[in-house]
């Protein structure tokens, strides 16, 4: 399931990890590949490995929690969007009613998918040949002019070119604002969220394991959280886990 960048100290505990998960000891795999983890928290295989071990062991919202986590650090293999998709696939709640939002639209079908470095570099290139065919076509019309011929209008190269740096830019411009938006896992199997940050709140709503929410505040032991596209509350901290934030993606 991938080979461990993690620093030397740890492939011990990761390779323990992946052999306990290969003979069904999720339980042992989940303590070793956290062992793992401690000195190398963004590590994506440790994170999946991780995420498919708290899956086998019935840990649906935790195993939500590590795999979305290698998500949003850049994993792209193909075991940790299988996996992602099959624990989500066995939730018993799936989603609470909620308003559409095209925004997490676009973060579920590509935002997520995305890495910004690969856009930046893209929109970097698509503004390279934008800006010499702009220069190439500068120079044409100068020259006519010169001849006192026709200047050349812009062709469909130029067009495609220019639609295409727009297009790229803002994709990448979408990306950046989506990882400015904190998101955690519902890890515990069942939590309400009250109005206020105290345990004696009125409860407002539940949030069940494997359900992604937007963190808004911190006060005590309590994030306030929204579930996309629906209420706001607060639950406490040990209830979910932080799947993407600033510190987490860096600047």
């Amino acid at each position: 399931m991938g080979s461990s960048q993690a620093s030397a100290a740890d492939e011990d505990s990761f390779q323990k990890g992946l052999a306990l998960l290969q003979s069904n000891d999720a339980a042992g795999a989940i303590e070793a590949f956290k062992a793992a983890l401690k000195s190398s928290p963004n590590d994506v295989s440790i994170l999946t490995n991780l995420g498919i071990a708290c899956s086998r062991a019935g840990q649906k919202g935790w195993a939500i929690a590590f795999l979305r986590q290698a998500r949003t650090l850049g994993s792209n293999w193909p075991e940790t969007s299988q996996a992602l998709t099959f624990v989500l696939s066995q939730l018993e709640v799936k989603e609470l009613p909620h308003e559409l939002s095209l925004w997490e639209t676009a973060h579920e079908r590509a935002l997520g998918q995305a890495q910004a470095e690969t856009l930046a570099t893209v929109w970097a290139l698509c503004l390279l040949v934008s800006g010499f065919l702009l220069i190439r076509h500068l120079t044409a019309r100068r020259r006519s002019q010169l001849n006192e011929e026709v200047p050349p209008g812009l062709g469909l190269l130029q067009w495609s070119s220019f639609v295409l740096s727009f297009l790229v830019g803002l994709l990448l411009w979408a990306k950046l604002v989506d990882q400015s938006i904190v998101r955690a896992t519902v890890v515990a199997d069942k939590v309400s969220a009250v109005s206020a940050p105290a345990k004696d709140a009125p409860a407002l709503f539940d949030l069940s394991a494997g359900l992604e929410v937007y963190v808004h505040d911190k006060k005590d032991n309590f994030y306030q959280v929204q579930y996309p596209g629906g209420s706001t509350g607060w639950v406490p901290v040990d209830n979910v886990y932080i799947t993407q934030s600033k510190e987490l993606i860096g600047p």
